[in-house]
């Protein structure tokens, strides 16, 4: 009992050694939760919009379009919960392309932001990303441009509502072949406003999974082994509508044959009765039938089915990018959990074995007298691991509060500016919560545990005495006497004292070290990330738009086409390539076993024999800087037969591959074949594959270049541009138009969202001015009796206070040096941990991050030393130099 009202009263006295084990432990714990429960949450949330709005697990879409009996027929097959057919249309509207869309009744149901769903003729719910194109709010009209081929009944429609599509949450809305070539945002409207029976896509809804969760393997695992079903039934569905197509064809151009012939032995017999009868019917007036004009619609219809494309494409949730990139953005927030929380927890022991050895010291009297009177050592270290123990669960409880409300909100909120979801949904997690504070408890009851057996293993004679003050001895200092002969006596002092205490030493540099890398890593994050959009789209990708060419395109059409990019004022210069997505893989030897790494959707480029490629992508070494070219000597070189390429740096790293290694490619329908590495090139977003474009027509199938890259003059307006690309995605076998402007404005958007890990981080650092103050504090408690011997002396309260400023002005120093030579590689650590296979973020930091970081540090040291200033003016001289004697 006695040992206990002592561990209390100990806990009153000395508040702030208490309060910075506590908060110490609370900033470990609360960093290591919130960063473990982010991801969940994130998911979590995003799990709970998927059901709320019924999105769906599969999307069919046909190149002949859906009729409703195709939609009754999913409806009713086997393990369909759900099928609905979606009709929609793509307008231009001022300088931007929108959807309008028919409004789901049950599936992907439209999430309402503001006032309400149409529900009649003439009224439309507008996409929220309209706002960002349009002046227009809830009341306004929209007026479409007059058609004479829409299949909308009318022109104008009143807004009612602002809503967002649930298959869409990011900003990304899709490709289209009217106007500029990309969906900017969709208009809803009632199913009624479309003059056709037909559906462009058709949705499905699986009865199993209901009651999963998005993002797991179960989900995933339930989707493919249903996916073979309904490929094989759209395919049939297709096929018979084109059967039936051509049989509807074959019909009528049978009656037209057989009308003809009707008509020619009409007109035979009509002639042999003029001869037999010897009459002349040439004035009487016969109706003669347009044959010629039937005979060309027939034609056109003809080439028009032989043209016609005969595909059904069964899409899953996986095929939408916001999808895909919430659960990749989640992901990296439970990356940083990997790496972050050790450095706090580590930081945390080191100071508080400090802190606990520190006390134990100063309380060795106490623990004699203990041992003396007949306490055992299990009865007097209760006081100090339970001292330990209270100020670690206290603090690791209070930590996993905020830290799993704070910590994931702050992510979600920084990543709410790219996603459209439903306010964050907690996770419950036990083991997140138990987990980190059972390794704060852990570590710090050791060390007092540790500290404590030191102390109790001695005699009690030897406890009621001060320890023996170390000895003193010479420093190598005192050798360098063109230094030592000029210092000040203060100096001397405190140089020794610096190489006397390595253990403090070290412990204070080490604590510093950890908070200043955590600044740079906050700090340069903006210059890894960031800089690359500067990096791609200015240094390495320089060309202004991309425009691809459709499946199936005619020469003449191709032609066409760059004719028109040719003769426009506005083009600079263009360049011709080939271009298509590709599958590789490389066979990677991990932890001694092989296993085959592949990365999809790499772009395989092939480019002719010409210096103006080089106006359009600078291929180079990014450590190096010097130029690559695929018609070098350097990349003609190769062990063997095979087509020598250059690839992307991003692309090296993910697959294991470096100059001279061979790895597989995989076409689309077709076999797999080897391609060298002739070279490696810096690269920033998206994977690529730059080869030859004679010697690769000779591996593979190329039919001629089908991408346009183009060049703007300078001076060129957006509604120049605009006006271009309409005219452009409006021609003939003309894809998908993309704008590099675009481009880098969806990664901004993006990657702003890295503001709540730079926040995390930052605020982290507040570390910093704990474990500064803590071992400031200790510093001064353990040396109180020479402090006060100094006052005694004469000194002031400036001149004693700067005799602990200088120790600790060297020893910040040297943990901001530290500190930033190993926060530039944790910065390249979290670079690779956190991007993904199709983006490598920049491996450098800027001189103003390390400044920052620096200065920062510095400014948490003049706050404590200006904290522990007052402290040395409060000491009680007469009441510390009391002798033990």
């Amino acid at each position: 009992m006695v040992i206990i009202t002592d561990a209390i009263r100990e806990i009153h006295k000395s508040k702030k050694r208490f309060l910075s084990l506590l908060i110490l432990v609370m900033l470990a714990t609360a960093f290591l939760s919130g960063l473990r429960t982010t991801a969940p949450d994130m998911k979590k949330t995003a799990q709970k919009y998927y059901k709320q709005q019924h999105l769906m697990d599969f999307r069919l879409i046909s190149t002949l379009g859906w009729e409703k009996e195709d939609v009754d027929y999913f409806k009713k097959a086997k393990g369909v919960s759900t099928a609905e057919g979606l009709k929609s249309v793509d307008k231009k509207m001022e300088n931007i392309t929108v959807s309008i869309r028919s409004i789901p009744e049950s599936i992907n149901k439209l999430y309402l932001q503001e006032g309400r769903l149409p529900n009649k003729i003439g009224e439309c719910a507008i996409d929220k990303n309209l706002l960002d194109y349009m002046n227009v709010k809830i009341g306004d009209t929209l007026f479409l441009k007059k058609e004479e081929d829409t299949i909308l009944k009318d022109e104008e429609f009143v807004i009612v509502g602002i809503c967002s599509d649930s298959m869409y949450i990011s900003s990304d809305r899709g490709s289209s072949n009217v106007g500029t070539g990309t969906i900017a945002a969709f208009i809803h409207v009632l199913e009624d406003e479309f003059d056709t029976e037909y559906y462009t896509d058709i949705f499905l809804t699986l009865s199993k999974t209901k009651e999963m969760d998005a993002y797991t393997d179960e989900y995933d695992d339930c989707i493919d082994d249903s996916r073979t079903f309904f490929e094989i039934a759209a395919k049939e569905i297709v096929e018979k509508k084109y059967d039936k197509i051509l049989s509807e064809y074959n019909k009528s151009e049978s009656e037209f044959n057989k009308a003809v012939k009707e008509y020619e032995e009409n007109m035979k017999n009509m002639a042999l009765l003029q001869q037999v009868q010897g009459v002349d019917y040439g004035s009487t007036e016969i109706e003669v039938p347009d044959f010629d004009g039937k005979r060309k619609e027939l034609e056109l219809a003809k080439e028009k089915i032989e043209n016609m494309k005969r595909d059904a494409y069964v899409l899953d949730r996986n095929t939408l990018e916001g999808y895909v990139s919430y659960s990749q953005d989640a992901d990296k927030m439970a990356d940083l959990a990997k790496v972050f929380p050790v450095i706090f927890y580590l930081v945390s022991a080191l100071s508080c074995l400090t802190t606990m050895t520190r006390m134990i010291e100063e309380h060795r009297e106490e623990i004699g007298t203990l041992k003396a009177l007949g306490y055992g050592n299990v009865a007097i270290s209760v006081k100090y691991i339970g001292y330990a123990f209270l100020a670690s669960f206290l603090g690791g409880t209070i930590g996993i509060v905020w830290g799993c409300i704070a910590v994931p909100l702050l992510a979600f909120t920084a990543w709410q500016g790219q996603y459209t979801l439903i306010d964050l949904s907690y996770d419950i997690l036990p083991l997140s919560y138990i987990l980190p504070v059972a390794i704060a408890v852990f570590l710090v009851t050791s060390t007092a545990y540790l500290s404590c057996k030191t102390e109790l293993s001695s005699r009690p004679a030897q406890l009621m005495r001060p320890r023996t003050p170390k000895a003193g001895r010479r420093i190598f200092l005192e050798n360098i006497h063109f230094f030592w002969d000029r210092v000040k006596f203060s100096t001397k002092v405190s140089c020794r004292n610096l190489f006397r205490y390595k253990l403090r030493f070290w412990m204070t540099v080490l604590g510093i070290c950890g908070c200043t890398a955590l600044l740079v890593v906050g700090v340069g994050l903006y210059d890894a990330i960031y800089a690359i959009l500067d990096k791609q789209f200015a240094k390495v990708s320089v060309y202004d738009a991309s425009l691809s060419l459709k499946e199936g395109f005619s020469f003449d059409e191709r032609n066409l086409i760059q004719k028109e990019i040719e003769k426009s004022k506005i083009v600079e210069d263009s360049i011709s390539i080939y271009k298509e997505n590709v599958d590789c893989s490389n066979n990677i030897k991990k932890y001694g076993k092989e296993t085959t790494r592949t990365v999809q959707n790499i772009n395989l480029v092939g480019i002719n024999e010409s210096d103006s490629f080089r106006n359009y992508v600078k291929l180079k070494n990014r450590k190096s800087g010097e130029e690559l070219s695929l018609f070098s000597d350097e990349t003609k070189k190769g062990k063997s037969e095979r087509l020598i390429v250059i690839i992307t740096e991003k692309m090296s790293d993910t697959l294991g591959l470096k100059i001279g290694d061979v790895f597989t490619v995989k076409r689309k329908n077709n076999p797999s074949i080897g391609f060298e590495v002739g070279a490696i090139t810096e690269n920033y977003v998206n994977n690529y594959i730059y080869a030859d474009y004679k010697k690769l027509s000779k591996v593979i199938d190329v039919n001629g270049t089908n991408e346009f890259w183009i060049k703007y003059k300078k001076e060129t307006r957006k509604d120049e541009v605009d006006e271009l690309s309409t005219k452009l995605v409006g021609m003939d076998s003309a894809g998908t138009y993309t704008r590099i402007a675009s481009t880098v404005e969806k990664f901004e958007k993006s990657l702003s969202a890295v503001n709540a890990a730079v926040y995390i981080i930052i605020v982290a650092a507040a570390l910093a001015f704990v474990v500064l103050y803590n071992l400031t504090n200790i510093n001064v408690t353990e040396r109180i009796r020479e402090l006060a011997t100094l006052k005694v002396l004469g000194f002031t309260d400036f001149e004693t206070t700067n005799y602990i400023y200088r120790e600790n002005t060297v020893m910040t120093f040297f943990g901001i040096l530290l500190g930033l030579i190993s926060g530039k590689y944790l910065v390249i650590w979290l670079m690779m941990t956190v991007e993904n296979d199709y983006m490598m973020f920049g491996r450098d930091v800027s001189i103003r991050s390390y400044l920052v970081s620096a200065l920062l540090t510095l400014a948490f040291s003049l706050l404590v030393n200006i904290a522990a200033h007052f402290s040395i003016r409060n000491i009680d001289m007469v009441e510390s130099l009391k002798s033990v004697d």
